[in-house]
């Protein structure tokens, strides 16, 4: 029974190497092998045998599984990253200068620090949202002074933002809120990958850019350049 586990997890990396599955290997891999032990367990039982190992495997990889589904249910958007990639980790950066490289957004690494650099689009017209996706780590925007702007953040974890005044923030679609008249840092601590909604005073009166962080589990922090 465990020859048979090994030779379908070694089927579903093969698988997922060659681009017929598009889903989490963990939980689909944790998945069959718990569904097999399961079955070598009730065979046993038949058999009026004890489940020895079979059972002590499963228990623990049920314990195990239980915390990574709670995850992927609460941040389904987990799934659509590489994490079995090496590569997938570490610093990376996201400094457009043109309309089109904006709109292409970001989502290359699963984790680590990302630094989305915005002041190249100063003066740039982007008509489109920018999205940037991460799934887990630190994120830090760079806004010019001035530039009309509007940052939706979601994490589950914390938003920061240090702004020169006349900001707004809203939280999770609520009231509302006008940032210190003198501006400063604020800061938000939130859960269940809720979104905060941040506008510069530039954005009342023009066409804003959008921009869309999707963090995962981190930090995302907002800082505008003193003019």
């Amino acid at each position: 029974m465990l020859a048979l586990v090994l030779l379908s997890a070694a089927g579903i990396l093969l698988a997922q190497y060659l681009g017929y599955l598009d889903a989490n290997t963990w939980l689909v891999g944790g998945g069959v092998a718990l569904g097999l032990l399961g079955v070598g367990v009730l065979i046993a039982g038949i058999r009026g045998r004890r489940s020895g190992v079979l059972g002590g495997l499963a228990v623990l990889l049920a314990l195990a599984l239980i915390p990574v589904t709670a995850v992927y249910s609460t941040q389904p958007g987990l799934g659509r990253f590489d994490w079995g990639n090496y590569g997938s980790y570490g610093d990376a950066v996201f400094a457009p200068n043109t309309s089109e490289e904006a709109v292409a957004g970001f989502s290359d690494i699963a984790a680590g620090d990302l630094t989305v650099d915005l002041r190249g689009l100063d003066g740039v017209a982007v008509a489109d949202p920018i999205e940037v996706d991460m799934g887990a780590g630190a994120v830090t925007v760079l806004v010019p002074a001035n530039m009309a702007i509007e940052i939706r953040a979601t994490v589950t974890g914390a938003v920061s933002a240090s702004t020169g005044p006349g900001w707004t923030s809203q939280v999770g679609g609520g009231a509302v809120d006008r940032l210190g008249r003198g501006g400063g840092t604020v800061e938000w601590a939130l859960g269940g990958g809720r979104t905060v909604e941040l506008r510069s005073p530039e954005a009342e009166s023009g066409q804003p850019i959008i921009v869309e962080v999707d963090a995962g589990f981190g930090e995302i922090q907002i800082n505008e350049e003193t003019s």
